[in-house]
Order: structure tokens, then sequence, then C-alpha cells
């Protein structure tokens, strides 16, 4: 039997509600695109919690930080949870960290403030390594 266009509305929203309870992000965004090219804009109890889930995701108190070198020159800016664990992130992959002589920290109350402030700092302070919104290398 080929399956119904509400049939499939159904099985997206149930993978969409799994997706949800284990807070899969790419599940959910796949599942949602998928619903909205089927014309299923009705707002459930599951999109309800899933804007709940971005609130509660956004609503967590995030560091910026500014990695500075021994003259002062500003060599990265970033946004991060765990600004000490971001560090190590750094002393792993960047081939810049051991420059690193100086780090600021400024908190925000959200994600998408430091977000916001992140990508203002970087396009008004130039820092050496930032790629995006800098094209720094």
């Amino acid at each position: 039997m080929i399956p119904t266009r509400d049939d499939i509305i159904q099985e997206l929203r149930e993978a969409k509600g799994m997706a949800l309870a284990q807070h899969d992000r790419k599940a959910i965004k796949a599942a949602s695109k998928a619903l909205a090219e089927l014309g299923a804009y009705e707002f459930t109890e599951q999109e309800a919690a899933e804007v709940d889930l971005i609130v509660q995701d956004d609503c967590v108190k995030t560091a910026l930080y500014r990695h500075y070198d021994k003259n002062s020159t500003l060599l990265y800016i970033g946004v991060s949870l765990h600004a000490v664990q971001r560090l190590i992130d750094h002393r792993d992959k960047s081939h810049w960290y051991e420059d690193i002589t100086r780090i600021e920290v400024q908190w925000f109350l959200s994600r998408s403030e430091a977000y916001a402030a992140e990508r203002h700092a970087i396009k008004a302070e130039k820092p050496k390594h930032n790629i995006v919104y800098n094209g720094g290398g």
C-alpha cells in the first residue's frame, strides 16, 4: 500500500518528536523542512516543545573571549559555554595557540547575545586569526 500524504506527515511528526526528545537539532531541522515542503504548517504541541528547547538553549550564560599576544595584538575572538575547555581545543588545533599571553572573558546571559556581540566585535576589532566575519587566517 502506498502511504498517503497524511501518513507521511504523521511519520515525519513522529520522527521529529524522537529527534526532539534526543535534542538532535539536525534531525529536527530535516523533519521540519520536510513537513514544510508538504505544507504541514499547523503548530502542534511538538513544535511548541521545539520552540521551548530553542529558548531553553538560548538562556544559558555564555562567554565571549578574546585572545591576545605579548604585544596586545588581538589574535582571536570566540564564544563558548566553557571558555577553559575551548582554550584546550585551541591548544590542540590552532597554530597560534602558543602566541596567547592574555585572555579576556565577557559573560552574556544568553547564547544569542554572545553570538551577536561576537559578530560585532570581530567586524570592529579585526582579530588576526578569525576567518568568519573577518577573512583572517
